[in-house]
């Protein structure tokens, strides 16, 4: 089952290695624990930088196999950093419909989201032809093509987050020549 973390933002590599250790010394050790980075260019300077930044600040996902009456042979809330594990109304933890589409998205993708390359043309769809966001299921909010970036919708827990992703503008043809 995939499960959520909600973590103090800026601690997520601290709080996700505590967890992972905390797993392997319960013998869990087939248990995968991430968060989601995205690179993102930077400009400093007048000169363009890319660095790994968390794509959902303040949360953190894993993968556990086993069943979710396992987890409280410990408790992850005492990690350091954890504010608490993302439970559902009726006290579930196991992600489910969009929530557990984005985790299996991002896990796919190794947890890392590198940049895409998208066609668009102003009054038409974005179409990502290349990259880890290509097929993605997501509300395109926003698109800035000096600086290079698209912002799109997610829905995570019933609550929709808006995320930025750098991406490669390709030129040409526009969307009508595309063979799809």
């Amino acid at each position: 089952m995939y499960c959520c973390i909600h973590c103090l933002t800026g601690k997520e590599p601290e709080a996700a290695s505590s967890i992972e250790r905390l797993f392997h010394q319960n013998g869990m050790d087939d248990t995968i624990v991430w968060f989601p980075k995205k690179v993102t260019r930077l400009r400093v300077k007048g000169k363009i930088s890319e660095e790994m930044r968390p794509l959902f600040p303040g949360y953190i996902f894993f993968f556990f196999g086993y069943e979710q009456d396992a987890l409280p042979a410990f408790d992850i809330r005492r990690t350091p950093f954890v504010v608490r594990i993302l439970t559902y109304g009726d006290g579930t933890i196991d992600l489910r419909g969009p929530d557990l589409s984005v985790a299996k998205w991002i896990h796919r993708n190794g947890g890392d989201i590198a940049i895409s390359k998208v066609v668009y043309n102003p009054g038409e769809k974005l179409h990502i032809i290349d990259g880890p966001m290509q097929g993605l299921d997501a509300l395109v909010v926003k698109v800035d093509r000096h600086k290079k970036k698209v912002w799109v919708s997610f829905d995570l827990d019933g609550i929709m987050n808006k995320v930025s992703f750098d991406v490669d503008f390709l030129q040409g043809g526009g969307a009508s020549k595309l063979p799809y």
